[in-house]
C-alpha cells in the first residue's frame, strides 16, 4: 500500500532542516507541512518572478515540505507526483519540474538524502514544461519520458525522525520579470492531480511513496497484567 501526501499553502513544521546544496534559490519561499489527510488549504500560485529578478538559471527551489515524525523503519522503493504549473511567453529554455527528498532527525539536523535533486523529463525537445501564459496544466514528476517514478535509495529511520519533500523548478535561462514559472500548492479540492501532463483543473498537487509508511504515534501498547485480568479488568 503506498502512502500519498499532500502539498498544503498552511501549516508551520516545529524544525528547519538545511535545504539541499543543490539549489540556486535558497532559501525557500517557505517550509510547509506535509500531509497525508486534506488539510483544505486555500491554492496559491508560487513561482520564481516571486523571489526576485535577475536569478541564475539552475535548479529553483520554491518549497520545502516536511512530514510528521515517522515510526523506525527502512525507507525504500520509489515516489511520484502530479503538480500542476504554467510559464509566461517570455520564459523560453526548458523549464521542468524538480524534486528532493531527504529525511532528518527529530530536531532537524542529522539530515540524510535519499534522492538527490532530480529534474523530471530533461529531453531538450520538447522540452519539458512549456504552455501558454495563462494555462496552468498537471505535470508528473519523472525521470526521462514516461517514466513516472522515481527510485529512493534504501534509508534507515528511527522513531522521530521527518521526511524531506523539496519541490521547485530546472529553469534553463537567467530569468527575469518577464520570465517566470509558477506551481500551484493547496489542497483545497475533492479531488486529486490525475496522472497525466494534459489536464488544467484546480485540484489537489501531490507525491506518493510506494511503500506504506509508519507513522510514531508517540507511545506504545498497553499492556495489562495477567493478575488483573483474572478480575476482569480490561475485558
Amino acid at each position: 500500500m503506498a502512502t500519498r501526501f499532500y502539498l498544503p499553502t498552511t501549516g508551520t513544521p516545529s524544525i528547519s532542516p538545511a535545504y539541499g546544496s543543490g539549489w540556486v534559490q535558497d532559501p525557500a519561499l517557505a517550509r510547509v507541512d506535509m500531509v497525508t489527510t486534506r488539510i483544505s488549504s486555500a491554492f496559491a500560485n508560487i513561482g520564481n518572478g516571486d523571489v526576485g529578478d535577475s536569478r541564475a538559471a539552475g535548479d529553483i527551489l520554491l518549497r520545502q515540505f516536511i512530514s510528521a515524525a515517522l515510526a523506525a523503519q527502512t525507507i525504500s522503493g520509489t515516489i511520484k507526483g502530479v503538480l500542476r504549473g504554467q510559464c509566461n511567453s517570455g520564459s523560453g529554455g526548458s523549464q521542468v519540474p524538480t524534486v528532493r527528498v531527504a529525511k532528518c532527525d527529530s530536531t532537524g539536523s542529522s539530515v540524510t538524502e535519499i534522492l538527490a535533486i532530480t529534474k523530471s523529463d530533461t529531453e531538450a525537445s520538447p522540452p519539458g514544461f512549456v504552455v501558454t501564459p495563462t494555462t496552468y496544466t498537471n505535470r508528473r514528476l519523472e525521470e526521462g519520458t514516461d517514466d513516472f517514478t522515481l527510485n529512493l535509495a534504501s534509508t534507515g529511520v528511527s522513531a522521530g525522525d521527518r521526511l524531506i519533500v523539496e519541490i521547485g523548478w530546472f529553469h534553463a535561462l537567467q530569468y527575469t520579470s518577464s520570465r517566470f514559472s509558477r506551481i500551484e500548492f493547496g489542497d483545497n479540492s475533492a479531488s486529486d492531480l490525475a496522472e497525466d501532463e494534459t489536464g488544467t483543473s484546480q485540484d489537489n498537487p501531490w507525491v506518493e511513496f510506494s511503500m506504506d509508511l509508519a507513522f510514531d504515534g508517540g507511545g506504545g501498547a498497553v499492556v495489562i497484567p495477567s493478575r488483573l485480568m483474572t478480575l476482569g479488568v480490561g475485558r
